[in-house]
């Protein structure tokens, strides 16, 4: 396995030291189209040597867009839990708040010796014809409406998309693959991602899944199909060098229990107070290194902190486009800083260092002159 192997992140801001990260776990965050996430993923991506899937959700997406396509596979399970998020799933995203956990009961008795959600639905009309309270039929009902919109969905589903068959592998390669699942409403890309993800958990080798828009696909409030897989995957993978890097533009969203499985964090601009503090929560550190909330607020696009275990750096990350001309990588990491930041550097250094009576004009000099933070 090649899970400790170090793949190149980018190059430290001012001196263009490069720096390499492991292949863990990892999180990525940054508002969306200022930050830089997609070209890091990207980058990160094409240089990690190993088997690496994507996934596109949105419409009008163009990321990986040299990657190799392979079909995706929509088999939902029958186990009640993850029939209870899909419904939940399904519901939220039509703008429904209404909770399940009335009906679980009825649920779990449809869904067990069921195989399929066709099975499940069947179950529940011969159960519907056996109560006789009002309350049980009227549970029994809505649920069967919820399956049967979903069932309508996996059959529009399989005429827009290539579909493998249920006991299909999935075709990893070395490099970058991608499924496209553009077009398909929430509540199955969170199958199709669950399906992949627990495929890779159960049969790959050293492969990395990207999970796009994290806050959606693994929420905070509610369970969903992908949320359940990705907690598998990433309580058993590692054991195989299987890992996860979660895409979210913050981290306020992200599912706890995903978010604090991850040792790698690369975070990036953001400018709301409360997200702001949550990363400078992640970031704290006793020496000069720790960033002020306005370092946080100034990052550009493709600049990012990288913090896991001790590290603490801030990198601007090397493009793939960049690949063939590292030295000119290295020559925008070391390219001068905007001069408010680099004076508050400065000072705090001075500040932490007891040396309240340094001149600082030729210090701010020195750090124009080399390009930045050290």
């Amino acid at each position: 396995m090649a899970t400790d192997r170090k793949i190149l992140l980018g190059y430290e801001l001012g001196t263009g030291r490069r720096i390499t990260i492991p292949v863990r776990h990892m999180v990525v965050t940054g508002i969306t189209q200022e930050s830089g996430k997609t070209t890091t993923l990207e980058a990160l991506a094409g240089r990690a040597g190993r088997p690496v899937l994507c996934f596109r959700t949105k419409r009008g997406e163009e990321s990986f867009a040299t990657a190799r396509t392979i079909p995706a596979r929509l088999v939902p399970s029958a186990e009640w839990p993850e029939v209870e998020a899909l419904l939940t799933a399904m519901l939220s995203s039509r703008g429904a708040q209404e909770s399940l956990r009335p009906m679980r009961y009825m649920l779990v008795r449809a869904c067990e010796g069921s195989n399929t959600l066709a099975e499940v639905s069947k179950k529940l009309s011969e159960l519907a014809a056996k109560e006789t309270t009002q309350s049980a039929i009227r549970q029994s009902y809505l649920l069967k409406s919820y399956l049967h919109s979903i069932l309508d969905d996996l059959k529009a589903a399989g005429a827009q998309v290539d579909v493998h068959s249920e006991d299909a592998a999935l075709d990893l390669q070395v490099g970058v693959q991608c499924m496209d699942l553009i077009g398909l409403p929430y509540h199955l890309q969170a199958i199709a991602i669950a399906n992949a993800l627990d495929w890779v958990t159960e049969h790959a080798e050293d492969t990395v899944v990207i999970i796009p828009e994290a806050w959606e696909m693994l929420p905070l409030g509610r369970p969903t199909p992908c949320r359940m897989a990705a907690e598998r995957l990433l309580r058993k993978g590692a054991c195989c060098g299987n890992v996860m890097w979660l895409d979210s533009q913050d981290l306020a969203a992200i599912y706890p229990p995903a978010r604090k499985a991850c040792s790698v964090y690369l975070l990036g601009v953001q400018r709301a107070d409360m997200e702001v503090e949550r990363t400078l929560r992640h970031l704290r550190s006793l020496d000069a290194r720790c960033p002020t909330a306005e370092d946080v607020m100034e990052l550009r696009r493709g600049w990012f902190y990288y913090s896991s275990g001790e590290d603490l750096d801030l990198v601007y990350v090397q493009p793939a486009w960049l690949d063939q001309d590292p030295e000119r990588a290295r020559t925008f990491a070391r390219e001068p800083m905007p001069e408010s930041y680099v004076m508050r550097k400065k000072a705090k250094r001075r500040k932490n260092a007891g040396a309240a009576d340094a001149q600082p004009e030729p210090e701010i000099a020195e750090m124009k002159t080399m390009g930045g933070v050290q």
